[in-house]
């Protein structure tokens, strides 16, 4: 097999480690918070996040580190298509 059809299976097994055991290792900037505070204590309104991975892990880390309780609503906790 070669090409592409050599690389999914690979790709599904790193997907599931990332996901089981790797995923939350990742860890915030130092200071993302304070900043992000700072930013709507200056009138920044929430516009959502868009992520550099994929939308289900976005979602798990950024409800992890409590950044959904930085939003205003529900929907400024969206998470939003790549640009």
């Amino acid at each position: 097999m070669t090409g592409r059809g050599r690389r999914e299976p690979a790709t599904e097994i790193f997907r599931t480690q990332y996901k089981d055991h790797d995923l939350l290792k990742a860890e915030p900037y130092a200071g993302i918070k304070d900043l992000i505070r700072a930013l709507r204590a200056q009138g920044l309104q929430d516009r959502g996040c868009y992520p550099e991975t994929r939308k289900d892990y976005a979602l798990t880390l950024l409800e992890h580190y409590h950044f959904t309780e930085l939003c205003d609503s529900p929907s400024a906790a969206a998470i939003l298509p790549a640009k």
